[in-house]
């Protein structure tokens, strides 16, 4: 009678301890990974900072000099752009798979 309360103490405390074991796992990773944004709209699109990074003189546009800094895209860059005059638009960029296109005019807020 004994060893069976004894055996069901040791069974109850190890049961604890895993429980407590796997709680404070959790609750590492949960302080490791970064909170998401409240606002999806306030991060950038993926891909963005790559067009601005690219776009060093910051015209709107990444030209073939420009370009030279990714050899994907320099290598790809008359496929990609669309109209010739030897620039990416944000949109001609977005062609790319890099980054979504910017919104149009109608889907602006005000």
């Amino acid at each position: 009678m004994q060893f069976a309360i004894t055996l069901r103490r040791l069974t109850l405390a190890l049961a604890c301890g895993g429980l407590f074991a796997v709680g404070a796992a959790l609750a590492q990773d949960a302080q490791q990974k970064p909170p998401a944004s409240a606002d999806p709209a306030a991060s950038p699109p993926p891909g963005a900072a790559d067009f601005k990074a690219l776009d060093s003189n910051a015209d709107g546009a990444v030209s073939k000099d420009e370009a030279v800094a990714d050899a994907e895209l320099a290598r790809d860059f008359d496929r990609f752009d669309v109209n010739g005059d030897g620039k990416l638009s944000e949109t001609e960029f977005a062609a790319t798979g890099r980054t979504a296109p910017p919104p149009a005019d109608g889907d602006k807020k005000p």
